[in-house]
């Protein structure tokens, strides 16, 4: 098998070069199981990716298991139907209001709807909801990644 390569000398004429099948060895590389299952090191792209997905998913989805054993399965289905449809209506209703008050933001549309002591009662929920999902990452954090995974 050949390869057009660019000499690097910005030479117009291209060469080819010899690509063998020795010459992509793979003695120095991991393999699949070595690169899943093998410790979590400091730095490492696994750990950073483990500890993005954890403070995306969020504390909701990883108390869901824990949840769902409490009040029974056929009961928490239920109850994560009624909260995504309750969801969803509330979005749908929130886009509507901002297209047709054509606003782009939550708080100007608060502002616009309920006025102004509602938008600042609305930024002081939203640093409360901010400080108690930090204080929960940290104790998620603290008890389920470090115990579990490492």
């Amino acid at each position: 098998m050949s390869k057009l390569v660019d000499d690097p000398t910005n030479n117009p004429e291209k060469e080819i070069i010899d690509i063998n099948e020795d010459s992509y060895s793979n003695s120095n590389r991991n393999t699949c199981w070595q690169r899943f299952f093998s410790k979590i090191t400091n730095g490492s792209f696994r750990g950073a990716l483990i500890s993005v997905c954890i403070f995306s998913l969020g504390p909701g989805i990883q108390s869901m298991p824990l949840k769902f054993s409490k009040v029974g399965l056929f009961i928490g289905w239920g109850i994560l139907l009624i909260a995504s449809l309750i969801n969803y209506m509330t979005m749908n209703i929130l886009l509507k209001l901002s297209t047709n008050y054509k606003i782009k933001s939550y708080p100007s549309l608060v502002k616009r709807i309920f006025g102004s002591f509602f938008s600042n009662v609305l930024n002081l929920f939203v640093i409360f909801n901010n400080m108690g999902a930090f204080t929960l990452y940290l104790v998620i954090g603290n008890i389920f990644y470090i115990n579990i995974i490492i």
